[in-house]
């Protein structure tokens, strides 16, 4: 029995000291993050963005757009935010197409599909 509450308190003790990371949020069984692809509409059209902080979306001039990520209301679905510094363009999923420019890699957050859509090359 002591065996048993030893394993049991050390059981504990580990789950206790395991965190989810601070841009984790739990939705069902799933753990959503910042940057996963989100889906939300703009002026009744609907855009792929990614979940981001409120604060980096305006930052970078996306639009936020509340209730199509988890997590606190900072966390929202940011829609084509201006590509990192190097690069002019947007960040916007591959299956779009990129209208004037080319698809660019490693000036958006995001999977391989979401990429800058850039208009300087």
């Amino acid at each position: 029995m002591k065996l048993n509450n030893l394993i049991l308190s050390l059981i504990a003790n580990y789950a206790a000291a395991i965190s989810i990371p601070e841009n984790a949020r739990n939705v069902g069984l799933e753990a959503r993050y910042i940057g996963e692809l989100c889906t939300a509409p703009v002026d009744g059209v609907d855009f792929v963005g990614t979940c981001e902080y409120t604060s980096w979306c305006s930052g970078r001039h996306g639009t936020s757009v509340a209730n199509y990520c988890p997590g606190p209301n900072d966390v929202q679905c940011c829609i084509e935010p201006a590509c990192a510094s190097g690069a002019i363009g947007f960040c916007e999923i591959t299956s779009t197409g990129c209208a004037g420019g080319i698809f660019v890699d490693g000036y958006c957050p995001g999977p391989n599909n979401y990429k800058c859509c850039s208009l300087d090359y």
